[in-house]
């Protein structure tokens, strides 16, 4: 399924120009706050979701488990 994803994406228009970005990028646009703001809302949003998953698990948990053992 992935190597037919694959195949499939290359062949849309475009997609040599993005592949090109993702081999060579512009190192200048790291200097931007902008990017460094991008960065930060998808680590956040990473995170946000971990910690759902964390939280779940946790509620199985008995309150006086000795966790740290």
């Amino acid at each position: 399924m992935i190597t037919a994803l694959l195949v499939n994406g290359v062949q849309l228009e475009g997609a040599m120009e993005g592949i090109l970005h993702y081999i060579k990028p512009d190192f200048a646009r790291l200097q931007s706050v902008d990017v460094w703001a991008d960065a930060a809302t998808q680590i956040f949003f990473s995170l946000s979701i971990t910690m759902g998953g964390v939280i779940t698990l946790a509620s199985y948990n008995h309150f006086y488990n000795n966790t740290m053992r």
